[in-house]
């Protein structure tokens, strides 16, 4: 079972720019800047969890009970070249940081997962502890359909301004669906 995924180093970026949803909203000036600005904010998060992904290149930190929770990792998506690292606890009490050569990522984009290589065994964990994995994760180019998603859902909250009934299914929907990780 994996729990909570921190955030260790926060994303320098946002996936849209204030400039983008003004050109978006036809919005002149910078009287609305503060206002927008919080938009893209709510609306990242928004669609992070929406869609159980990290936008923005970053990395995190997530803990385990077993080394079989490794079949589906509770973040993505992974970069080919992400960084990992893998510590326990073993035995005889002591943090253990698991040697690289025992397993390899499978980015796999947004469904990453950690493989014991061949001739290799997972070592034995002390009773009642976590396993804790570190990765770097996100979008290395955020795809411009989440994009777009994401400009379409902020214009609209910014026309909107007031707690009204969505409709069940809009395009945001249909523009995130294939962003959306199974199991999360």
């Amino acid at each position: 079972m994996w729990y909570r995924t921190s955030t260790i180093t926060a994303p320098t970026d946002l996936p849209v720019t204030v400039d983008q949803v003004k050109a978006r909203c036809r919005v002149d000036g910078s009287l609305e800047d503060s206002f927008i600005g919080a938009l893209i904010g709510q609306v990242v998060a928004y669609t992070e969890t929406y869609c159980g992904l990290r936008i923005m290149p970053q990395t995190v930190q997530a803990r385990c009970d077993s080394f079989r929770d490794f079949a589906l990792l509770p973040f993505g998506p992974v970069p080919e070249a992400a960084e990992l690292a893998v510590s326990y606890v073993d035995v005889e009490g002591q943090t253990q940081v698991l040697d690289e050569s025992v397993y390899g990522l499978l980015p796999e984009t947004l469904e990453a997962s950690i493989e014991l290589n061949p001739s290799q065994a997972w070592p034995a964990i002390s009773r009642g502890t976590r396993i804790t994995v570190s990765c770097d994760v996100g979008f290395e180019e955020v795809p411009a359909d989440l994009q777009l998603g994401m400009l379409l859902l902020i214009s609209e909250l910014y026309e909107r301004r007031e707690n009204a009934a969505a409709s069940s299914w809009t395009d945001f929907n249909n523009l995130l669906v294939n962003y959306r990780r199974r199991g999360l």
